[in-house]
């Protein structure tokens, strides 16, 4: 997807028009598909990180080393707290790698839960 005006280092995931839309868990389209890590401001010039080491924006919560990672309640966010409201999505999406520089190995796990 060419999207533009990316922030690098956040959590985006892979739309019907086929363009890339920061992820939230409070919306289940946004949780449910292809997940990636934008690596600048241009998805089609600086790439989208699909899987593997990357640093990203600041990841709420805890960050202590091996800590699991989810998408946050808010665009483009990552937490070490699962969602926990009622009609909010619970996905995996890493782990916490160095907790001093946002360093976390994303490997987006392909199932997600939505909360009663």
């Amino acid at each position: 997807g060419s999207t533009t005006l990316m922030t690098a280092g956040d959590l985006y995931y892979y739309n019907s028009s086929g363009t890339w839309t920061k992820a939230n868990a409070s919306a289940e389209a946004t949780t449910k598909g292809l997940l990636a890590i934008a690596l600048g401001a241009e998805s089609d010039t600086h790439g989208m990180l699909l899987r593997g080491m990357v640093t990203t924006g600041a990841v709420a919560g805890t960050p202590d080393e091996g800590a699991v990672l989810y998408i946050r309640a808010s665009a483009g966010d990552i937490t070490t707290a699962a969602p926990n409201s009622s009609g909010q999505f619970v996905r995996i999406i890493g782990y916490c790698m160095e907790n001093s520089n946002n360093r976390i190995w994303f490997d987006p796990d392909k199932t997600w839960i939505e909360i009663a």
